[in-house]
């Protein structure tokens, strides 16, 4: 017997992605999003689930039953890469 849940889109902002997913068991959910190994996190109520690649491209995991309030993923080398931009124009300008 197959099982029914919902996984909907709340938020989509530079820095975060966010869903609501709902289902009586656990499932493995396909985001459409570009696999990246390198920073990317995602946190599911708290936990930090691992993901993996799937057909190539695509990232997913596996959700627990329940209700999951948010998915926010943190790209580390690119808040690496602003704090090493706002150093040098403040180097730069204060030359």
């Amino acid at each position: 017997m197959p099982t029914v849940g919902t996984i909907s889109l709340i938020a989509n902002h530079n820095d975060t992605v966010s869903y609501k997913f709902s289902a009586k068991t656990g499932q493995f959910a396909v985001f459409s999003e570009i696999y990246y190994n390198k920073g990317w996190k995602a946190f599911v109520d708290g936990v930090r689930p691992d993901y993996l690649r799937v057909d190539y491209l695509l990232r997913g995991m596996s959700v627990p039953a329940g209700i999951i309030r948010s998915s926010p993923l943190e790209p580390i080398p690119m808040l690496s890469g602003i704090t090493i931009t706002v150093i040098t124009s403040l180097f730069v300008a204060g030359c």
